[in-house]
C-alpha cells in the first residue's frame, strides 16, 4: 500500500511561471493537440490558466464550462484524455471530494508512438485509423523540421587558407584594382594567415588600388622598385599614388 502511493505521487510538475501569465508548451500544441481534440485543447488551456507557481489547478467543471462554453461531458472527457497522456494528473480532495489538477512536466508525458495512440483510441473508443493517420503526418513533418534544422545547424568544415591561390584567383580578376593589389601584394611579400585577415587586407587596399587603375603594371613596378631601394621608411600601397607620373630620375632619395 505504501509503495503504491509513493508510486501515486512520484511525478514532477511543470517550470515555475511568472504571475498574471500563463504558458500552454509548444510541445502540447505541436504535437499532441492534434490527437486530443479541440474541447481538450481548451480545457488543458483553462487548466494552465489557473494553475499557481506549484503547477496545481483547481478550477470547477461549472467555471471551465463557463468559460468555454462547453458540456460538463466534454470536460470530464477531455480530461481523461489529459489524464491518459500524463499531461495532467487529477487528485479528488476534501470532504467534497473537489478536483485538483496538477499540470505534469512534460518529460514525463506518454511519448506520441502508435502503440500508445492504438491504446488511447481502444480505451475512449476513437476511430484508431484516423489517429493513425494524424500521428503519421506528425512524425513525417518532426522528421522533416528536424533533417532542416540539422542541416541549417551544419557548419562546414572551413578550407585551409593559401595566400599562393588567392593570389592566383586575383590576378585573373576581372577588376583591374584587384590584379593591381595582387601585384602590390606579391611585390611586397605581404603576410596572411587566415580568410579574416585576407578580407581585412583587401578591404584596406583595395581603396587605395582604385587610384592607381590609370597606370600599368610596368609604371607600379618601377615605382614600386624605386621606393623598394630607395626609400628607408616603410611605404605601401598608397604611397605609389605619390609617386605615380613623377621623373623618379629626378627624384632625391630620402636615404641619401
Amino acid at each position: 500500500m505504501t509503495n503504491n502511493i509513493e508510486e501515486e505521487n512520484n511525478f514532477e510538475v511543470r517550470d515555475l511561471r511568472s504571475k498574471e501569465k500563463f504558458i500552454v508548451d509548444d510541445k502540447f500544441l505541436n504535437g499532441y493537440a492534434r490527437f486530443l481534440g479541440i474541447y481538450a485543447v481548451g480545457v488543458y488551456t483553462s487548466l494552465c490558466r489557473h494553475a499557481n507557481k506549484q503547477q496545481k489547478s483547481w478550477p470547477s467543471i461549472k467555471k471551465i464550462s463557463q468559460e468555454l462554453n462547453i458540456s460538463r461531458n466534454k470536460i470530464i472527457e477531455s480530461v481523461k484524455y489529459l489524464e491518459f497522456w500524463k499531461i495532467v494528473k487529477k487528485k479528488r480532495v476534501g470532504k467534497q471530494l473537489t478536483n485538483r489538477y496538477f499540470l505534469i512536466d512534460k518529460k514525463q508525458w506518454k511519448p506520441l508512438s502508435e502503440t500508445h495512440v492504438r491504446d488511447f483510441s481502444e480505451v475512449h473508443n476513437i476511430n484508431f485509423t484516423s489517429l493513425r493517420d494524424k500521428l503519421h503526418e506528425f512524425t513525417t513533418r518532426t522528421s522533416n523540421r528536424k533533417e532542416t534544422q540539422e542541416k541549417g545547424n551544419t557548419i562546414e568544415k572551413e578550407e585551409p587558407f593559401s595566400l599562393k591561390e588567392k593570389l592566383k584567383i586575383m590576378f585573373e580578376d576581372p577588376k583591374h584594382h584587384i590584379r593591381i593589389v595582387a601585384l602590390y601584394w606579391d611585390f611586397k611579400k605581404i603576410k596572411i594567415d587566415n580568410h579574416d585577415q585576407y578580407q581585412a587586407f583587401i578591404k584596406r587596399d583595395a581603396t587605395a588600388a582604385k587610384e592607381l587603375v590609370g597606370f600599368s603594371n610596368e609604371q607600379i613596378i618601377k615605382v614600386m622598385e624605386y621606393l623598394e631601394v630607395n626609400e628607408t621608411f616603410k611605404w605601401n600601397i598608397f604611397t605609389l599614388i605619390k609617386y605615380l607620373g613623377e621623373n623618379l630620375d629626378r627624384i632625391k632619395p630620402i636615404n641619401q
